[in-house]
């Protein structure tokens, strides 16, 4: 007889459980999760063919692997931004996006600008905002000319219409840039504090940082660095801006801690930064959102057909109600 299955899918930010305690760092986005009920099972991964519908025939089967004695699976480096069905025992899970942030570092929808030229110097600012938005509470911006004898400008949401953060210069103006998010009130220019006291990997669910980018065309090629700090030192990694017309960041990348260039620790992060040297002269270049990402999960529970004796019993149960309900009547 055919066993009846019920799948439950949690696709948000979970705590894992002692189940899956396995999923360690991975090096890109992947799925992982339980058969509940489900040791040995057959678990297949499908690259969706783009139209959001699960179809064995025209979806991709990318990998097929065997559940653990306790039922846990995983996928590693799936494509970023791809979608993808988890199918075992005749049940299959919602289209998964590979890359979505699981939690915000900033989305910069709350607004805060600096502006700075040869005459004026340096210019610092610093912001607070709900720990939900702004990670630690606390956003700091540091903006410096480099050359030229124009101005530039360093803005998050600027006249509150849009959610982006924003480096602005022009013609014939270089910049240095930072955005530090240390959990301390107060700028101290491009070198941070150290506040955060954060575990950047929660305990491995997070494999890295997902940021939406772009740029225009004089800006092409231009270069991102991202630095963690930590108590045993700083890591760095970098990313190149995408060019976009519009300049609309809604290109996202993926940046791994295994890229990460250096002696910090993201399990023990005390600050974070965005760092531009623009050495481009007369940028636009966008940031909409920064956050981190991890795995995916993907949970089923398989609940086995009942006994004979079971339903049996039950259909035996069901008679005696029917025959009072008669007598009842």
């Amino acid at each position: 007889m055919t066993r009846r299955r019920i799948v439950t899918v949690l696709c948000g930010v979970l705590i894992y459980s002692s189940s899956i305690a396995f999923a360690q760092i991975m090096p890109g986005p992947g799925i992982v999760g339980v058969v509940e009920g489900g040791a040995s099972s057959e678990v297949q991964v499908f690259q969706d063919d783009g139209d959001g519908m699960f179809d064995p025939s025209l979806d991709s089967l990318v990998e097929t692997v065997t559940t653990d004695a306790s039922g846990a699976y995983r996928f590693d480096n799936l494509e970023f931004e791809s979608e993808y069905f988890v199918f075992t025992n005749g049940e299959v899970s919602p289209a998964q996006r590979m890359g979505e942030i699981r939690y915000l570092i900033d989305s910069f929808d709350i607004t805060q600008s600096v502006v700075a030229n040869p005459i004026t110097g340096n210019r610092v600012s610093s912001t607070t905002g709900p720990t939900d938005r702004i990670i630690g509470g606390f956003r700091d911006l540091y903006l410096g000319i480099l050359s030229g004898s124009g101005d530039g400008m360093l803005r998050a949401n600027p006249f509150s219409l849009s959610s982006n953060l924003q480096l602005d210069t022009s013609a014939g103006v270089t910049s240095v840039a930072a955005v530090t998010w240390d959990g301390v009130g107060g700028s101290d220019g491009i070198i941070p504090n150290s506040g955060l006291d954060m575990d950047f990997t929660s305990g491995g669910m997070f494999t890295g940082v997902t940021l939406g980018l772009a740029v225009d065309r004089a800006g092409e090629g231009q270069a991102l660095d991202l630095l963690l700090h930590s108590p045993s030192g700083t890591s760095t990694a970098s990313v190149d801006f995408p060019f976009d017309p519009n300049v609309d960041p809604q290109s996202q990348r993926f940046v791994p801690f295994s890229s990460f260039v250096g002696e910090a620790d993201p399990t023990d992060v005390s600050a974070f930064q965005l760092i531009i040297n623009d050495t481009l002269p007369s940028l636009d270049a966008q940031i909409n959102v920064i956050g981190l990402t991890g795995p995916t999960e993907v949970n089923f529970s398989i609940v086995p057909e009942p006994s004979s004796f079971v339903m049996i019993f039950l259909g035996l149960m069901g008679m005696g109600i029917g025959r009072f309900r008669r007598r009842a009547q």
